[in-house]
């Protein structure tokens, strides 16, 4: 761990967008609980570093459904010891807010490699592998399938349809090393989008998702993934120089307020018995919703790009041992 002067500070603005946690509940914390700043000057709060790591730690064990109570008063290693009991892992948190993950089976050796050497996503469940397309065909138990990525050497639109008519309702994303012009010509009119090999990893996911559909991930209203505080944290605490990060949350918080408006127009419209616009404003207001939903994983992607590889300084708590600690944003509610 990176040594940190005794004196480092932080005021409440700072602690909030650090941890997450809101200046109100801090404040009602330190009345209910005890949780005094480490110092005060006239009425403005000041934090130790030491205080903030554990309030990261607090927000996390808050996020998986323990009481302030039972938190506020542990010291840093009952947090760890705490949180590394808890029956409720990030994974399956991050699964169980994302909705029912995609069933997805690989056919093709190169795509079997690149999941080897990548780490999946929580919205993609792996449930089938195969090394070629014949192999594929010829298994006589196949489990249930959303999204069929087969990998073939050359594009054959017969080969396609042959392990398309093996599953019911399953999503084909076709992979090819070469094709002619009518083989793609007869994929787009079969409704396929084809794509050339060679692609990453996190390209296959995102056609995965795709082809799978926000409705099914998030459920027809696309539950919140990010709560407002956790928005103003994570928008804060970027300093990267391209401002991606914050540019992202903003057109989140413009579509969540744009569905809210919607909400509202679609209860009074129902209020005058307009059934029919109060039926279309609801619906729009779902869809309007759906994109907020491909907008926070879109948030999700640069967050967890930012944790791989985060810029030095960017963060005064992303030092060696406390980077895992930052606010779990990246498996939040929608």
């Amino acid at each position: 761990m990176t040594d940190r002067p005794a004196q480092d500070l932080y005021q409440i603005g700072s602690v909030t967008a650090l941890t997450g946690i809101a200046a109100e509940r801090l404040r009602a914390w330190e009345r209910r609980y005890g949780f005094a700043p480490a110092e005060k000057n006239g009425k403005i709060r000041l934090y130790s570093y030491a205080q903030v790591q554990n309030l990261i730690r607090i927000k996390r064990l808050l996020d998986r459904g323990q009481s302030i109570s039972s938190v506020i008063h542990l010291n840093q290693e009952q947090l760890e010891q705490r949180l590394s009991t808890d029956l409720e892992p990030a994974a399956s948190a991050a699964a169980t807010r994302l909705g029912r993950a995609a069933d997805v089976a690989l056919v093709g050796a190169g795509v079997l490699q690149l999941e080897q050497q990548s780490a999946s996503a929580d919205a993609i469940n792996v449930v089938g592998r195969w090394a070629n397309v014949e192999a594929f065909l010829n298994d006589a138990t196949l489990p249930k399938i959303d999204v069929l990525v087969l990998q073939l050497p050359v594009l054959l639109p017969q080969l396609i349809a042959q392990a398309r008519n093996r599953l019911a309702n399953v999503r084909v994303l076709p992979i090819y090393q070469f094709a002619t012009s009518e083989q793609v010509r007869q994929c787009e009119e079969s409704d396929l989008n084809a794509i050339r090999w060679p692609l990453g990893w996190r390209e296959i996911e995102q056609q995965c998702l795709g082809l799978f559909g926000l409705p099914n991930l998030h459920g027809v209203r696309a539950p919140r993934m990010f709560s407002d505080e956790e928005l103003i944290a994570i928008a804060v605490a970027d300093d990267s120089a391209n401002s991606a990060i914050p540019q992202v949350v903003e057109q989140i918080h413009q579509l969540n307020g744009l569905t809210s408006f919607l909400n509202v127009c679609g209860d009074a419209a129902l209020t005058a018995a307009a059934s029919a616009q109060a039926q279309a404003l609801q619906q729009a207001a779902s869809e309007i919703g759906q994109s907020r939903a491909q907008a926070e994983v879109c948030l999700q992607t640069l967050l967890a790009q930012r944790q791989r590889d985060p810029l030095t300084g960017a963060n005064p708590l992303q030092s060696n041992d406390s980077a895992s600690l930052l606010p779990e944003s990246s498996d939040p509610t929608h």
